[in-house]
């Protein structure tokens, strides 16, 4: 169903950051608060988040985590794939599901490496003219988990696709090399 990633005051009385879904028969059904999505139960290790602006500040305050990141936490996601500012679609489409198959292919990357060879890859392609970190630097991973995902994939301009996955195990030696990794 297609999203697109708002920010608080992006619209008329949105108090905070929202996803609006092109879905639903009731027009309460076609956006998803911040604070709706903080009341999901997911048990996800990993939820990526491919909307503009999802890591945005969850209000005039501008603290911290996100509405919507500190939203996705608070429901059970034990790490998020965020965004800093508009992405470029055709960037957000590749990217994001390459995060996802490098760490299909090699369980033992962490999040933040599979978003950093995916980014590179990025890069290097030539034909998607995205050397600027502009193009591919919005992304972020923001906490470290296992391997379980709840995917928002973006389309058009964003839509969201929910596919979560069981949480694959890591072996002793892939946690070890995580904590070297992040430390």
């Amino acid at each position: 169903f297609a999203t697109h990633g708002l920010m608080a005051g992006d619209a008329t009385d949105l108090a905070e950051p929202a996803l609006v879904l092109g879905a639903g028969e009731k027009p309460e059904d076609r956006i998803l608060l911040a604070s709706e999505a903080a009341g999901l139960n997911l048990n996800a290790d990993w939820v990526l988040l491919s909307a503009c602006n999802t890591a945005s500040p969850g209000g005039e305050t501008g603290d911290g985590l996100s509405g919507l990141t500190r939203a996705f936490f608070y429901a059970g996601g034990r790490a998020l794939l965020v965004s800093h500012w508009r992405i470029r679609d055709d960037i957000a489409k590749i990217l994001v599901p390459r995060v996802v198959s490098l760490q299909q292919k090699d369980p033992s990357l962490s999040n933040a490496q599979a978003l950093r060879q995916a980014s590179l890859a990025i890069m290097d392609d030539t034909s998607l003219n995205a050397a600027n970190p502009k193009d591919w630097g919005p992304f972020t991973v923001v906490g470290e988990a296992g391997r379980g995902w709840l995917f928002f994939e973006d389309q058009h301009h964003i839509s969201a696709v929910l596919a979560c996955a069981q949480s694959i195990p890591q072996t002793e030696s892939q946690r070890r090399n995580d904590r070297k990794i992040g430390s």
